[in-house]
């Protein structure tokens, strides 16, 4: 039997082939051949086309009975293809050679099946979206593949389409069907989205693609792949968020220039077309004021700050890539400080034997305040803080108890110097000028001067003359200096002051012009009560 019997092939035109014998009367000339299929029933001769009879073998050469002409439909009902899916019925009538009573006749019949040549249907894979957002309609994407190619023909029966529902089921009625068409490559995209979706609702989808395996034109022959349920996550949808980086917020700061920097972001991406802010009355966008890249919104002013200028920063509104608004407007104040505490002198430096080594200062800033924790003192190589037993601060005078931090002043004088800066915030704070101030133990100071005789020839050795008075560490006094013959030369008003400090002449009179060596007599006065006289030596 060929094919064999009940055989399972793929060939179209295969041949039909039977051997025959009879081992007495042998066999007779005439045979027939019939064939049937679900489409039709043909009879053939041993003398028809393409039949073969030679010695007990049949033969049925098909592709030499379709004369090698392709299929088409208007031939199907002339030449001869087996359709895919089909039984085919083979019977063969033939007889022997016996005679008188006549042929002994037998029927010979067998089957076989022609298989389907492609029974897989596409394969479907990264399909999208895995996240619908509420309040949106989601394309639905695909990549759809198959040897046989995808079918597309724009219609809900076979091709692409997909099927979709709200309620979180495809069996209970009232899904919706949506055509897919190819975008690019192979990637399929649902001709409208599916959605919108609410909260509450429960997104399902399933795609379905046919192939394009289409062998006698036969819709059967395409087979079908169903993809999983898909059930994307619902996402709540919420606009972009803001969050303040610099500088910080509600306090005084000492960014005269700026930048603020507000860190702008959203899953979907903003769109920075729909950004808009306000600052000093005036509304900015992105280009127009403002800049935005990498997540991040900046402002700069066009000219510098004022000290002591408040401003809002107001960022009105940003929406998402989906639409999504900013949830409320955002709205930050700055306050700008730019100048540094200032620090003056309390107590005197020269301190009386009866009186505690103490010195203070006031120290005020009008804006920010002062950072207690940024005042320092430094003396003699050793730093001080305000937490220091030494050292007190009341918010505004600070005091150093220099016998308390161990220097006694009898013995030598303490150089002191302050540091102190504001509370301003973001650009660092702003740090006053070190003052430095020498505390001393007021000494008893009798009249005198000294060098005698001074060399005022800029050499770096006695080129002033020291004058020295009662009480000159508390009181100021005036000076006069006059020659031999009266005529006042030089005159000074000292204030309070030490020896060797500010109460000195240099040899200058007082029109600029050098005096020359000679005597000269001096007076030290205060209130117009002379306090001492005598006289000096001017040698050059």
């Amino acid at each position: 039997y060929l094919p064999p019997m009940d055989a399972e092939i793929y060939d179209w035109e295969a041949p039909i082939g039977l051997t025959l014998s009879d081992s007495l009367a042998g066999l007779a000339d005439f045979v027939t051949l019939t064939l049937t299929t679900p489409r039709w029933t043909r009879v053939f001769a041993a003398d028809s086309t393409a039949i073969g009879w030679t010695d007990g073998v049949l033969n049925f050469d098909v592709p030499v009975y379709n004369g090698g002409t392709p299929w088409e439909p208007a031939l199907d009902d002339e030449l001869i293809f087996w359709h895919e899916r089909e039984t085919v019925l083979v019977q063969i009538y033939a007889g022997d050679l016996a005679c008188c009573c006549g042929s002994n006749d037998s029927i010979y019949s067998w089957s076989f099946i022609i298989l389907d040549d492609d029974t897989v249907g596409p394969e479907i894979t990264n399909v999208q979206p895995t996240d619908v957002y509420s309040g949106f309609a989601e394309d639905v994407r695909a990549d759809v593949t198959d040897p046989s190619g995808v079918y597309d023909d724009n219609t809900a029966n076979q091709g692409m389409y997909l099927v979709w529902d709200r309620d979180g089921s495809l069996s209970d009625g009232g899904e919706s069907v949506v055509q897919m068409s190819l975008e690019a490559g192979d990637t399929y995209i649902s001709d409208i989205p599916i959605g919108p979706f609410d909260i509450g609702d429960v997104p399902v989808f399933c795609i379905v693609a046919h192939d394009d395996d289409f062998d006698f034109e036969d819709t059967l022959d395409r087979a079908v792949t169903i993809s999983d349920t898909i059930y994307p996550t619902l996402i709540e949808g919420s606009g972009p968020r803001a969050e303040l980086v610099f500088p910080s917020d509600s306090t005084w700061i000492s960014c005269d220039s700026g930048p603020v920097v507000i860190a702008l972001e959203d899953a979907q991406g903003v769109d920075e077309t729909t950004i808009l802010a306000e600052v000093f009355g005036e509304e900015l966008t992105v280009g127009g004021g403002l800049e935005y890249f990498a997540d991040t919104l900046y402002w700069w002013p066009e000219t510098l700050l004022a000290n002591g200028a408040s401003f809002d920063f107001k960022l009105l509104s940003a929406e998402d890539n989906l639409g999504y608004t900013m949830d409320s407007i955002y709205i930050w104040n700055f306050r700008i400080d730019t100048e540094a505490p200032s620090i003056s002198l309390l107590n005197p430096e020269i301190i009386s034997h009866l009186s505690q080594p103490i010195i203070s200062w006031e120290i005020s800033d009008n804006a920010a305040g002062v950072d207690d924790t940024l005042i320092i003192i430094l003396a003699d190589g050793y730093e001080y803080r305000v937490s220091d037993p030494n050292v007190t601060w009341d918010g505004s005078v600070l005091t150093f108890d220099a016998g308390i931090a161990g220097f006694d002043l009898d013995w030598q004088d303490l150089l002191v110097c302050i540091q102190a800066c504001d509370l301003a915030h973001s650009c660092g704070p702003n740090c006053a000028d070190t003052i430095c101030a020498v505390m001393s133990i007021a000494k008893d100071t009798p009249c005198d001067v000294w060098p005698i005789p001074f060399t005022p020839n800029d050499d770096g050795v006695n080129d002033v003359v020291w004058f020295e008075y009662p009480n000159m560490f508390y009181e100021g006094a005036g000076v006069e200096v006059f020659d031999l013959d009266g005529r006042r030369v030089f005159t000074a008003q000292f204030p309070p002051t030490r020896p060797e400090a500010q109460a000195f002449w240099n040899g200058v009179r007082n029109d600029n012009k050098r005096a020359i060596p000679g005597t000269y007599i001096y007076v030290i006065t205060r209130d117009s009560e002379i306090l001492c006289k005598g006289s000096l030596v001017l040698v050059r």
